[in-house]
Order: C-alpha cells, then sequence, then structure tokens
C-alpha cells in the first residue's frame, strides 16, 4: 500500500473536526453573537432616532401651532385694547364736551343774571340821580320862584 495510515487519518479528520467545533462553539458564535447583537442596538438606535425624529417633528408643528395661536390671541388682545381704548377716549371726549356746554351754559346762566343786576343796579342808579336832578331843580325852581315872589312883592312895596 502506499503507506496511508487510515487511523491516523481519521484521527486527523476527528482532530480538524473538533478543532472545528471548538472555534465554532468558542471564536465563531461568540464573535457572530456580539455582531448580531450590535447590529441588533445600531436598529434599535436607528429605529429610535427616527421615533424621536418624528416627535420631534410633530412637536415643532404644535409649537408652531402654538405660537400661531398665541400671536393670533396676542393679537385678538391688542385689538380689543384699541377698541375699548377708543371707546374710552371717545366717551371722555362726549363727556368733555358734555362738560363744556353745561359749563358754557352756566356761564350763559350767569352772565344773563350778572347782567340782569346790573341793569336792575343802573335803572336804580338812573332813578336815584332823576330823584336828585328833580329835587335839585325843584329847590332851585323854588328859589328861583320865592326870588321871583320876592321881587315881585318888593316892587309892589314900592
Amino acid at each position: 500500500m502506499l503507506g496511508i495510515n487510515w487511523q491516523s487519518i481519521m484521527f486527523h479528520i476527528f482532530n480538524f473536526a473538533l478543532l472545528a467545533l471548538l472555534l465554532n462553539e468558542l471564536l465563531y458564535k461568540p464573535i457572530n453573537d456580539f455582531i448580531e447583537n450590535r447590529e441588533n442596538e445600531y436598529k434599535e438606535i436607528e429605529e429610535e432616532t427616527l421615533n424621536n425624529l418624528e416627535k420631534s417633528k410633530l412637536l415643532v408643528a404644535e409649537h408652531d401651532k402654538k405660537m400661531e395661536s398665541i400671536y393670533l390671541e396676542a393679537e385678538e388682545i391688542k385689538n380689543k385694547a384699541i377698541k375699548e381704548a377708543q371707546l374710552q377716549a371717545n366717551s371722555e371726549i362726549q363727556h368733555a364736551n358734555e362738560e363744556k356746554q353745561r359749563i358754557l351754559e352756566e356761564s350763559r346762566v350767569q352772565a344773563q343774571r350778572e347782567k340782569e343786576i346790573l341793569i336792575r343796579n343802573a335803572k336804580a342808579d338812573i332813578r336815584e340821580v332823576a330823584i336828585e336832578a328833580a329835587a335839585k331843580l325843584s329847590f332851585t325852581n323854588c328859589d328861583v320862584y320865592d326870588d321871583f315872589i320876592n321881587h315881585t312883592k318888593e316892587e309892589s312895596n314900592e
């Protein structure tokens, strides 16, 4: 024969199979499991990142809606405040005009009263002056009449 020892070949095959089995169990499976675990972790991280991205997009959209709502509410409050201020200003202007009219009317009434009082006082003063003038005239006329009478008496006595 060729010098092939079948026992030795079988032993080498057995050793090779045993080595392959041990390498498979000790190196390949742990490395393969490690790689699969790492891939799974990366997939989970990617899924979590995508979920977080979707959540952040939703939060941004919600935030934008809230900001728009707040802006609209602020605009509404501003417009309401402007309208209230205009109403208040118009009310104040109307009140001031009414007060002005009231004061003008009171001034007219007061001026009319003072005018009437001045006219009454002037009439009274005129009456007094007229009475005094009449009294002076009558006294003066009396003196003239008295002089005339006295003068007439003197002439008649002469």
